[in-house]
């Protein structure tokens, strides 16, 4: 019976992770990102929204330790299987879908990296310049609009701070 346990548990934990995927996604896809912040409404812009929000809601679950480790994990390859899916729906050949997995993976490592060290700077140049490089794709961007996303960046991160453990493991993304 101990090993049935073991799937069905594995199962439940997966399915409160792609709960809280779904979370990110929508939050990673509120219009006024897009129309107020001027992030670019197309494939890169969204994948890029998605990436900063999936970025602070990893680096929350981090804050947990342990605990929250297998939800991180879940979380991530959910992404990845969601990116997989998405390529194969806009065409992109079975051959050509893993290399291009590996880059938008390696992408979002990258940029993961770097918002993490910007917001642990705790620096307004630094995350601006995240941001510039990795949500705006180094495009010119009203001085307005980037202190808007900055100053979301860090309202975000403190409300992601503020979640409880226990929901989280829940797959509830309460803000």
């Amino acid at each position: 019976m101990a090993f049935w346990n073991f799937f069905t548990k594995a199962e439940k934990q997966k399915k409160k992770a792609a709960n809280l995927y779904k979370s990110v996604v929508a939050l990673s896809r509120n219009q006024d990102l897009f129309i107020g912040m001027n992030i670019e409404d197309s494939v890169d812009g969204r994948f890029n929204s998605i990436t900063l929000h999936l970025s602070l809601i990893l680096r929350r679950l981090k804050k947990e330790g342990n605990s929250l480790r297998g939800v991180a994990i879940d979380l991530v390859s959910i992404f990845v299987m969601d990116m997989d899916r998405n390529l194969r729906e806009m065409g992109v050949g079975d051959l050509s879908v893993g290399k291009h997995i590996k880059k938008m993976t390696s992408a979002f490592y990258g940029r993961a990296e770097a918002y993490e060290k910007a917001l642990e700077s705790n620096e307004n140049d630094e995350i601006s310049g995240a941001l510039k490089r990795n949500l705006y794709k180094d495009q010119e961007i009203p001085k307005d609009k980037l202190e808007s996303m900055v100053k979301y960046v860090y309202e975000t991160d403190i409300k992601f701070k503020n979640l409880k453990g226990e929901d989280l493991k829940n797959g509830l993304l309460l803000i």
